[in-house]
């Protein structure tokens, strides 16, 4: 008889900002893992600024330290209006991450157009494995 397993290993990556754009507090390697989904969750502050886009990304880097090497590797949009919420979910498997092997490192880039509450959850898969 084959069982087979799957484990996924989370990050969860809390941020307010004040800015219109951050990136997640910490680069995830994917060596060891399939898939990664970035799910982002926002909240609006009611400053009445209005309705604005949100994105949510995932990008590829080289190296744990962001080196200016990033590359977008899948996005996620929506809107988001004064105390609203929003979530978005960005995926990448590691069969599509760039074909140089060195861009073995993702984290998530969420961009809004005002000040929001995010929440950014990263879920990485491993390897099916065969018991």
């Amino acid at each position: 008889m084959k069982l087979t397993a799957e484990r996924v290993t989370t990050s969860v990556q809390v941020y307010p900002t004040a800015s219109a754009a951050i990136s997640g507090s910490e680069v995830v390697d994917m060596s060891t893992y399939r898939h990664a989904v970035v799910k982002v969750f926002a909240h609006k502050l009611p400053d009445q600024k209005g309705e604005g886009v949100i994105t949510a990304s995932i990008y590829e880097t080289t190296n744990t330290v962001l080196n200016g090497q990033e590359v977008a590797a899948s996005v996620a949009t929506g809107s988001i209006t004064s105390a609203s919420n929003v979530i978005l979910q960005a995926e990448i498997d590691t069969a599509d991450m760039t074909s140089n092997s060195d861009y073995r490192y993702a984290y998530a880039y969420v961009v809004s157009s005002t000040s929001t509450e995010v929440c950014a959850v990263i879920e990485r898969d491993e390897a099916r494995n065969e018991v």
